[in-house]
């Protein structure tokens, strides 16, 4: 019998660990903006409609994942670097604007926006809801070092199922 409820639990803990069961990227950010309910989520449509000046974005992913793409304009942080390493290296661009952190879903930008703003409550700090695959699969542009592109780093081969353009996706800057 211990063999069996330690079995069952091992298979949750494995599929909760090795990314989404289901390719609904909504789902997804459901549990996301459950998990990190103290972190303000933004929507691209009401970042859209902001005005460019009032805000800076933060792209929290690995730099391989950057260099494919990225949000025109965002600015890469190590997803591993703390708070205050964060505040002192961006806390004066981000002072006085919406600091808005993205991911490739929301994960890693949403565990940033946590650990920034519980240090510096007086920051304006937003996660992007779906994060980037949220923002290719609704064919919105990015960017990369050779300009516009449409292709995107799928963080693996199982998040990258989130993806809906599959004939997009690039480890490698295109």
């Amino acid at each position: 019998m211990h063999r069996v409820i330690f079995g069952s639990v091992a298979a949750v803990i494995i599929s909760a660990c090795s990314g989404p069961d289901a390719s609904d990227l909504d789902q997804v950010h459901q549990s996301i903006a459950t998990r990190y309910s103290d972190v303000a989520h933004i929507s691209f449509v009401d970042l859209k409609g902001a005005v460019r000046n009032e805000f800076v974005i933060f792209d929290v992913r690995e730099k391989e994942e950057f260099q494919v793409s990225h949000v025109s304009g965002a600015i890469w942080v190590d997803p591993d670097m703390t708070a205050v390493e964060f505040l002192r290296k961006f806390g004066h661009v981000a002072k006085d604007k919406k600091a808005i952190f993205y991911c490739s879903v929301g994960e890693r930008s949403s565990r940033m926006a946590q650990r920034v703003s519980s240090v510096a409550p007086d920051l304006s700090v937003y996660n992007l809801e779906k994060g980037i695959f949220g923002l290719h699969n609704a064919e919105l542009p990015l960017t990369s070092a050779q300009g516009r592109t449409d292709f995107i780093h799928p963080y693996d081969d199982k998040w990258g199922e989130l993806v809906e353009r599959q004939d997009k996706v690039s480890y490698e800057p295109r």
